[in-house]
């Protein structure tokens, strides 16, 4: 994660920043209340930069999961071990750890990264074959985290965004990732998001694929040199 810790900062944060947002989500935050990004990104001295933070897995989720363990569990023996689990009252799913986050704890806007470079997206977790990476992504960030230290507590769920970060040849041929798929999937129908995240009801995901982004590390080495110095001078 060299690159977002060199475009963290940059002399000009904030700037740099902005413009990185701006490639992979749109020319304005795709939230409610906040015009520009430099006004989502607020104070460039209160912005912090995480990596590797635990995000708790959602009840709604984990309920779900509980009452259909047969139907999304296939093999005998991982079933009944999801069962003992369950009836332990232990998690059925363990925190989320996500790549990286940006926050801003003044205006709660916060962006939530999963980065790859030849890795694909897992497509599913010990107990449900039917959760895949990116979805669980997106699921932890449409929650609040009261319980977490602060500033995690001010990220605002309706002001998160998630962005993948990977290789330009991945995000030219989606098709030979599992996470292209599903990227273009989720930012274009929100009925996928329905799908593939059926515990939270009534939940208006319209909103929701516009806060999806799909950065590049080529992106990351234009707008700060050097930022991604392992990446082959041969591809454009």
């Amino acid at each position: 994660m060299t690159a977002l810790m060199s475009i963290f900062h940059a002399p000009g944060r904030v700037p740099a920043l902005a413009e990185m947002l701006r490639r992979c989500l749109g020319e304005a935050p795709p939230v409610q209340g906040l015009a520009t990004w430099e006004e989502a990104l607020g104070d460039p001295q209160e912005l912090r930069l995480y990596f590797e933070v635990s995000l708790p897995t959602p009840k709604a989720y984990s309920q779900y999961l509980a009452d259909r363990l047969p139907q999304r569990v296939l093999v005998p023996h991982v079933l009944k071990s999801a069962a003992r689990t369950a009836a332990t009252g232990r998690a059925l799913e363990g925190t989320t750890k996500v790549d990286a986050m940006l926050i801003a704890p003044s205006t709660g806007f916060a962006v939530l990264f999963e980065a790859k470079v030849l890795a694909d997206a897992s497509g599913s977790v010990g107990f449900d074959i039917l959760r895949n990476q990116i979805a669980r992504n997106i699921d932890v960030m449409l929650e609040p985290n009261p319980n977490l230290k602060p500033p995690l507590t001010q990220r605002h769920p309706g002001r998160t965004c998630f962005v993948l970060a990977t290789p330009e040849i991945f995000r030219e041929h989606p098709e030979s990732r599992l996470y292209g798929w599903l990227m273009r999937d989720y930012q274009r129908h929100p009925d996928a998001l329905e799908r593939d995240l059926p515990h939270r009801v009534g939940t208006d995901f319209s909103p929701v694929t516009r806060r999806l982004g799909w950065l590049t590390w080529e992106d990351c080495n234009d707008l700060i040199p050097g930022a991604c110095p392992w990446l082959s001078n041969t591809h454009t």
